[in-house]
């Protein structure tokens, strides 16, 4: 199956990966009026800096994987119902999420 990934997720990945870049620097390697890393490294081991480096990374790294595993894939009516549900049955008056978890309940 083909997937159709969207201008919007390219965009959103880039995204990511820019935050993600940035967050896996910033401590290190100075990045001009955004970091002082040298009284960074002052106030922290470099331990902690790592440590802090990595749980940071791994949580934009997870969402950076996911999006790439569901870019261009449709949805389906379960993910729908659970992403509509908070926002009402009414979406734009389209009515499509009120068509969605009526049709997604007779299967």
């Amino acid at each position: 199956m083909e997937r159709n990934i969207r201008l919007s997720e390219k965009m959103f990945m880039a995204c990511l990966g820019a935050m993600l870049l940035f967050l896996l620097l910033h401590d290190w390697v100075p990045l001009g009026l955004f970091n002082d890393p040298a009284s960074v490294r002052r106030e922290n081991t470099t331990g902690e800096l790592l440590l802090v480096t990595v749980v940071n990374g791994l949580s934009v790294d997870i969402l950076l994987l996911l999006a790439g595993l569901f870019a261009g894939k449709k949805i389906s009516p379960l993910a729908q119902i659970l992403v509509r549900h908070p926002f009402g049955p009414d979406l734009g008056r389209s009515g499509k999420g009120l068509a969605v978890a009526v049709s997604f309940r007779r299967r």
